[in-house]
């Protein structure tokens, strides 16, 4: 849930991406 917000406040697909990354691995 908490990846959703930062989803949002994210300036860009950048953000999008880091979150993603980090989720592959869980």
């Amino acid at each position: 849930m908490t990846f959703s917000v930062v989803e949002v406040n994210a300036p860009g697909k950048v953000g999008h991406m880091l979150l993603q990354t980090r989720r592959v691995p869980q």
